[in-house]
């Protein structure tokens, strides 16, 4: 997986109906990490050196196996030969893994302005690739046609470059980083609230399988999505109206957290929301990137956060942390693999 590419989309898992009971497995493998028998779906660990796509838990559809992958370590800092040139603000040994060939304190620096270039993650900080060419990005406010052309920390929005996640709810949009919410509905920031029928539900938004769960948008009122109440993992009947917990008002605070406005790389990897990438491009603290991964590996594997039905090798897995608890101010530290916090944040 491209370190700088971190979100995926997940691969269909909980259902809807026939559900089925997620279990912790017992022992490690290098064979199926993720293992369907009958009405069982069991999750077990990787041996050393073997690595697990646990994305298949966070979503809705149906279930099949998993294996284990080998796991190569590519940025072994001058241990290994780089397979690919490695853009601005990456981890480099000598000039000649970079594009620029430039290989300062071992991250690479890019193009300068009016050189030549191919993309924008080639040109050093404050610049972006228009016709070939590395040219200073634009302050905020100014007039943009893609987020490119913005500063780190910004995004295109109603043709001006705007501070990610600042318009609050029920403001104009056409980018959703651009929102408090990093969330738009017919170009609206939104947030979601969620209904069974005409009943508000409350976290964790508890329903019986075969329920319809409405997804409103807490603006205009709207419904966004209807779907069915998603198996547990423990309980054939009572499952989870989860599937758009990212989006509730809660992670507003999150969002705003997040605000950064320096990078120490160029082009999409000034302007990402994943954490991964903002901490190595140095944009957030390691405590930042810690407290979203914790919080985020709950909301992306929302139901069997919620049942429990892997509360005793959530945390060993590194799928998520089950004792972690989201406040403005953070104590501690978990360390999550960058492999298990796959998810849709887009």
């Amino acid at each position: 997986m491209n370190l700088f590419t971190f979100l995926l989309h997940l691969i269909s898992a909980i259902t809807t109906d026939n559900c089925k009971t997620i279990q912790c497995g017992p022992g490690i493998t290098s064979d199926n990490c993720i293992e369907v028998i009958d009405d069982t779906v069991s999750v077990y660990g990787c041996k050393a050196g073997y690595i697990c796509d646990y994305s298949i838990l966070g979503d809705v559809g149906p279930w099949q196996n998993i294996s284990c992958t080998q796991s190569y370590n590519f940025v072994n800092k001058c241990g290994n030969i780089y397979e690919n040139k490695q853009l601005t603000g990456m981890p480099c040994c000598k000039d000649s893994d970079c594009y620029s060939n430039k290989c300062n304190s071992n991250a690479c620096k890019g193009y300068n302005v009016n050189e030549e270039c191919d993309i924008s993650e080639q040109c050093d900080l404050d610049l972006w690739c228009n016709k070939k060419k590395c040219t200073s990005v634009k302050d905020t406010n100014l007039d943009c046609s893609i987020e490119e052309q913005c500063k780190a920390g910004t995004t295109c929005s109603n043709g001006k470059c705007i501070k990610m996640f600042s318009l609050d709810i029920g403001s104009k949009a056409t980018s959703a980083k651009a929102c408090m919410s990093n969330f738009i509905a017919n170009d609206i920031c939104e947030n979601i609230e969620i209904y069974s029928g005409s009943r508000k539900l409350e976290k964790p938004y508890i329903c019986s399988i075969d329920d319809d769960c409405v997804y409103k948008l807490s603006y205009s009122g709207d419904v966004y999505m209807t779907n069915k109440c998603v198996c547990s993992g423990v309980n054939k009947t009572i499952g989870y109206c989860g599937e758009y917990a990212k989006y509730l008002p809660d992670v507003n605070d999150m969002w705003s957290e997040m605000q950064y406005t320096n990078s120490n790389c160029a082009g999409s990897m000034a302007h990402s929301i994943d954490q991964q990438v903002l901490y190595s491009c140095g944009s957030i603290s390691y405590s930042l990137f810690m407290k979203f991964t914790r919080y985020y590996g709950q909301l992306a594997y929302f139901n069997i956060f919620n049942s429990e039905a892997l509360k005793y090798c959530g945390m060993e897995l590194q799928i998520f942390d089950p004792s972690y608890e989201f406040a403005l101010e953070i104590s501690g530290s978990w360390l999550i693999g960058l492999g298990s916090v796959l998810g849709l944040w887009i």
